[in-house]
C-alpha cells in the first residue's frame, strides 16, 4: 500500500512537472480509479463508435453563408454527461485511442459531406480535429484514403485542423506526412496559431489553407485582445493567400470589429455553437438562400 501511494503521488508529481515535494492524499487514489474506470468506458465507445457528432459552424463573414462546419465527436457518458474530446481524452493511455476516434470522425465528416451535397449545399465544407495524443504515419495515411473510398466523399470539401505545437515537435516528418494527405486531395487548416511559440516558418512551409487563431485573442464579452496585434497577423496570413478563422466569436461587437479587420471566417456561439444534423441542415439551406 505505501508503494502504491509513492507511485500515485509520483505520477501527480511527473504530470504537473514542478519542483516541489508531493504528499499522498486520498484524492490521488480517488482520481487514479476515476480515471482507470473512465479510460475503460471509453474505450468500449470508441471501438464501438457509440459516440454522437455535432457541427459548428464557420460563417464567411462577407457573405454570411456557412463556409463550414467543424465535426466533433461528444461523448454522453453516464456518470458525467456531456464530455467533449478536451474533457474526455485526458483519461485515455491508450495511444490507439486518439488515431480511431479521429478516423471515426472523418468518416463521419465524409458521410456528412455527401449528404450536404446530394442535398444541393456542395458549397460547404467540413472540419475535423488532429486530437491530442494523435501521431500520424503511412498507414494512418492509408486509412484516410480507404475512408474517401469508401464514402465517395468530394476530399476538396474535407479540412483537417491540426494544432501549430503538433507540427513544430517534428516538422519535417509531419510536413511530409501531411503533403502526402494532400496529395487525397483534403486541406489543411492550422489551428491554436498564436497559443504558445509560433513558428512563421511553418506557415510558409506547410501545405496549410485555413489558419485559426488562437482563443486567446478574444478578450471579455466584447472586446478583441490587442486589435493592432491581430489586424497585422490578418494582412500578414492574407499576403500568404491563406483565409483565417477566429474562433470564440460569441457576440455582436467581435463579429463587426472581425468584419473590420477583414478576417475571413468566425465560428462561435454567435452561430449556435454546436448543433446537430437537422439544425446544421436548416442553418446551411437558410444562409445560402
Amino acid at each position: 500500500l505505501l508503494t502504491l501511494n509513492v507511485r500515485l503521488a509520483l505520477s501527480q508529481a511527473i504530470s504537473e512537472g514542478e519542483q516541489k515535494v508531493y504528499f499522498y492524499k486520498d484524492s490521488l487514489a480517488e482520481e487514479a480509479i476515476k480515471k482507470m474506470e473512465l479510460s475503460a468506458e471509453l474505450n468500449q465507445a470508441v471501438e464501438n463508435n457509440a459516440l454522437s457528432y455535432l457541427c459548428g459552424a464557420q460563417t464567411d463573414l462577407k457573405t454570411g453563408a456557412i463556409a463550414c462546419f467543424e465535426i466533433i465527436p461528444v461523448w454522453e457518458c453516464e456518470r458525467f454527461g456531456r464530455l467533449y474530446p478536451a474533457d474526455y481524452l485526458k483519461y485515455t493511455e491508450d495511444t490507439q485511442i486518439p488515431k480511431k476516434l479521429f478516423l471515426n470522425t472523418l468518416k463521419e465528416a465524409c458521410e456528412k459531406q455527401k449528404l450536404f451535397e446530394t442535398s444541393g449545399y456542395d458549397k460547404t465544407c467540413f472540419q475535423i480535429p488532429f486530437f491530442a495524443g494523435q501521431s500520424m504515419d503511412d498507414e494512418f495515411v492509408k486509412a484516410i484514403y480507404n475512408i474517401l473510398e469508401q464514402t465517395d466523399a468530394t476530399p476538396s470539401k474535407i479540412l483537417i485542423s491540426i494544432p501549430e505545437e503538433v507540427i513544430l515537435q517534428n516538422t519535417n516528418s509531419a510536413i511530409a506526412l501531411m503533403r502526402k494527405i494532400e496529395k487525397l486531395g483534403i486541406r489543411f487548416s492550422l489551428d491554436d496559431f498564436g497559443s504558445g511559440s509560433s513558428s512563421l516558418k511553418t506557415l510558409i512551409k506547410a501545405p496549410i489553407s485555413h489558419v485559426r487563431l488562437s482563443t486567446d485573442f478574444i478578450d471579455g464579452e466584447t472586446r478583441i485582445n490587442d486589435e493592432q496585434l491581430l489586424s497585422s497577423l490578418i494582412t500578414l496570413i492574407h499576403s500568404w493567400k491563406l483565409k483565417l478563422v477566429v474562433s470564440g466569436v460569441d457576440y455582436k461587437e467581435q463579429e463587426t470589429l472581425l468584419k473590420k479587420l477583414h478576417a475571413d471566417y468566425a465560428q462561435g456561439m454567435l452561430y449556435n455553437g454546436y448543433m446537430n444534423d437537422e439544425i446544421a441542415m436548416q442553418i446551411a439551406r437558410i444562409s445560402q438562400k
